[in-house]
């Protein structure tokens, strides 16, 4: 029976494509969305005063609705690895 997990998909849609960060959990994701506004919002007109975290909020305003920090919850499940003989069975 696989075991499901829930973890946190930071999603970046930007120029050039989507990036992706999974997160263990609402903290870190938070943190890694952060991180994403601190690293690319010298790329935009953004009042200096507005803290990383008011970058992510409204960061879709903020690019002019250009670019996009979206946060999902998403269940992974964990499948067991089993080992697969390395010469095909000879009733083939």
């Amino acid at each position: 029976m696989p075991d499901l997990k829930y973890h946190i998909l930071v999603e970046y849609q930007h120029k050039h494509g989507t990036s992706f960060v999974l997160c263990d959990s609402w903290e870190t994701s938070g943190k890694a969305a952060e991180s994403i506004a601190a690293e690319w919002r010298g790329e935009w007109e953004i009042d200096e005063d507005l803290t990383d975290k008011q970058c992510v909020d409204d960061w879709g305003n903020l690019t002019g609705w250009n670019e996009f920090i979206n946060v999902h919850e998403i269940a992974l499940t964990t499948m067991k690895t089993y080992s697969y003989p390395t010469k095909a069975p000879s009733n083939l």
